[in-house]
């Protein structure tokens, strides 16, 4: 049963010479980076299987009285790979050994996926826009997502119950982004509404991960699209770091398309930064790695809108409508037949007299154009601010060579301002994901590994995932809110103001989707 499938393993028969099977033949596989290692023995068909692997590079030896030692050296198991090392040995002393230091090709032949799997020396160098290594699975044959997902969908990036900037949404062999799975060191790790990451792990811990598309064993339960397998980073015997800092701000970029140019550009400023560090707490037998990464944004949007003139605002319509004005209270019968006929508003104005008394305030909201059109003729500069934290840590402890555990820690939070239109006066739900938002994912796993004999290996795991997200309308402080009849706020959680959408205008008001609180 290969439950832990994040792990990698590595199967073979041990052979003579003339091909007759080797029983009884002592496989040692030993990590280069911590020097931890299996010892197991072939059966009576001359094979052996060593599993539960954390993916990495190994030296693998074989040796057997009579025969020369084989050993292979410095060859790499990648993520949920089963690799299969066939061995051949040679009568000889066993003071002499055949050693193989070049590169070995590990053929996977024990099942019948298909996938990628993204190195980490691939995920550490390769330029990510926002370090976010799910930019890399797109890497895998017939993965697409990120910047190709449905505008102002869940999983465009761009609303903030996706949790983080850039996206993380895939599709992969035309399957709908929501089909996929997220595993992390074998740990479900799925946002259960969009099927998108609880929590994303940074680029420093991470070791590797797998893009299955086809064929996913039946380990890897529900998934219908992709499954994204993540193992993280441990420690080993040397000590590892870094430190690192991205900065971005508006100083750095062009204008807007459709800012204006005589105002100043929109406030951009994005600092990206963090460190990791791991290594042992004692040698061969006990490994720590950690590291934490922060991202705070302030970002003033370009948006282009349409908003009433002050003449109209104050009832005046004229040359705004090519066929007039038309006074409802003035509805007769035609004594021809056909339409209903009105009577036309003098100068097409209507009078003060008539208006709404919550109706003709709510209109003054509206912020006066600053172009000389009907239509797009304002720039409004919403400013969305984030504040993310995401952090992991993990310990891992040899016992003895029969027995080792490993424990992880992941959090992912976020803070994020979500701002209107316009100002908390006057809201807005043109942005309709508008508020604030606290969204925080973790993931937690203990694991104990135990070597019951030569053929036989337990591992056993507690995983622990939870999410927890509030977007909570602006409460906007303009008193005209307080005069909309019927109005029940029912407490902090409740918009403040209804949704006032005008055809062809900028909105007013709280936005279209809150709240949102998903537990």
């Amino acid at each position: 049963m290969y439950a832990q499938v994040e792990r990698a393993s590595l199967v073979g028969n041990i052979t003579d010479k003339s091909g007759a099977a080797m029983t009884g033949v002592e496989i040692t596989v030993t990590s280069v980076a911590t020097n931890i290692g299996q010892r197991l023995l072939t059966d009576e068909a001359g094979a052996y299987s060593a599993v539960n692997l954390i993916p990495g590079v190994y030296n693998v030896q074989a040796s057997k009285s009579g025969f020369r030692n084989v050993v292979f050296k410095d060859f790499t198991l990648q993520v949920s790979q089963v690799a299969r090392l066939d061995i051949v040995m040679e009568i000889g002393d066993v003071s002499q050994s055949v050693e193989v230091t070049g590169s070995v090709t590990l053929l996977q032949t024990e099942n019948a996926s298909v996938g990628q799997v993204i190195s980490k020396e691939a995920v550490q160098s390769l330029p990510l826009n926002g370090r976010n290594f799910v930019q890399l699975a797109i890497l895998a044959p017939g993965v697409t997502g990120l910047d190709y997902a449905q505008p102002n969908t869940i999983n465009s990036g761009r609303r903030p119950d996706e949790l983080r900037p850039g996206g993380t949404a895939l599709a992969a062999n035309g399957a709908r982004s929501t089909s996929n799975q997220v595993l992390l060191d074998g740990i479900d790790n799925t946002e259960m509404i969009s099927q998108t990451f609880v929590t994303r792990p940074a680029v420093e811990g991470i070791q590797e991960f797998k893009v299955l598309t086809n064929n996913a064993g039946a380990e890897y339960g529900r998934s219908a699209g992709a499954v994204v397998v993540i193992t993280s980073k441990s420690g080993s015997n040397d000590f590892h770091g870094s430190i690192f800092e991205f900065l971005r701000n508006e100083a750095l970029d062009s204008r807007n398309f459709f800012a204006r140019t005589d105002a100043p550009k929109p406030p951009f400023k994005l600092n990206q930064f963090g460190a990791a560090l791991g290594g042992p707490i004692k040698r061969n037998k006990t490994f720590f790695f950690t590291n934490y990464e922060g991202y705070r944004e302030v970002f003033g949007d370009t948006q282009l809108v349409t908003v009433p003139t002050a003449a109209m605002k104050a009832g005046d319509f004229r040359g705004v409508v090519a066929n007039g004005i038309y006074d409802p209270l003035t509805t007769a019968a035609n004594p021809v037949g056909g339409a209903a006929i009105r009577q036309r508003f003098p100068n097409d104005t209507i009078p003060a007299s008539r208006f709404d008394p919550v109706g003709a305030p709510l209109a003054q909201l509206w912020p006066n154009p600053q172009r000389a059109s009907l239509v797009n003729n304002f720039v409004a500069n919403p400013v969305k601010k984030s504040s993310l934290h995401r952090a992991d840590g993990r310990l891992d402890h040899v016992f003895n060579s029969n027995n080792n555990v490993f424990f992880r820690y992941s959090i992912d939070k976020s803070i994020i301002t979500m701002p209107d239109t316009f100002d908390k006066n006057i809201g807005g739900n043109e942005a309709s994901f508008a508020g604030d938002l606290d969204a925080t994912g973790r993931n937690l796993v203990g694991a104990y590994t135990r070597v019951i004999s030569t053929s036989t290996v337990g591992d056993f795991r507690y995983g622990y995932t939870q999410f927890n997200s509030a977007l909570i309308p602006t409460q906007l402080t303009n008193p005209i809110w307080s005069r909309i009849p019927g109005r029940d706020s029912g407490g902090p959680r409740q918009p403040s103001a209804p949704i006032v959408g005008t055809t062809g205008y900028a909105g007013l008001g709280n936005a279209r989707s809150t709240p949102l609180i998903r537990d």
